[in-house]
């Protein structure tokens, strides 16, 4: 064997090796979300995570330096963290689970544009926001990122996987991101289920 071809296959098994550990890990993940929903296993490049979104750790920058802090105007941006948990933790409606709660696997990170005003958003209106998202297991070594539109609450869009780091750098697909509904902090709980081609 010519020393390219070994290259070659030294390339190509590191890439199985990686794509089956990252299958293992979010097909464990994912299970809380099948028992509940009495569903037979999801595919290996499908996975699901919940998301606590920390109101504590949200920064606005209103368009207008007038408006108050109870308001929301098309183009004003928001920065938030939260805490990612497994697929199938967090209940809808409007829920008391903090950040905090133990069992994470990792951290989000949220930068967004409102695209609605305080009416709109408090009646329902979906979507409420354009969105880079990243997902961190744990940290920024072993991430996913995505963009695309921020549901309100009940409702749920379709976002872009445009690529990652560790594990996941080659990834590329799309995750349905889904409105729960609110924590106790006061911002929202999400649900992602992520279908990668690769």
């Amino acid at each position: 064997m010519t020393s390219e071809l070994k290259r070659t296959a030294i390339r190509s098994l590191t890439t199985a090796v990686l794509f089956a550990c990252a299958a293992t890990v979010f097909c464990l993940v994912s299970n809380p979300v099948q028992a509940q929903q009495n569903t037979p296993p999801l595919p290996r490049n499908v996975f699901v995570i919940d998301v606590v979104e920390d109101c504590n750790h949200a920064y606005v920058n209103a368009v207008n330096p007038n408006e108050s802090a109870s308001d929301t105007s098309p183009g004003d941006t928001i920065v938030v963290q939260g805490t990612i948990y497994p697929g199938g933790t967090l209940k809808s409606g409007a829920q008391t689970n903090l950040p905090t709660a133990p069992g994470a696997i990792g951290k989000w990170l949220s930068r967004a544009v409102f695209v609605v005003n305080t009416a709109q958003f408090s009646g329902g209106v979906s979507p409420i926001a354009f969105a880079t998202m990243l997902y961190m297991f744990p940290d920024s070594s072993s991430s996913l990122v995505s963009e695309g539109l921020v549901p309100n609450i009940g409702a749920a869009e379709q976002r872009t996987v445009i690529g990652g780091t560790g594990m996941f750098v080659d990834a590329a697909g799309q995750v349905t991101h889904q409105n729960l509904g609110t924590n106790g902090t006061g911002c929202f709980n999400y649900r992602f289920t992520f279908t990668l081609k690769r």
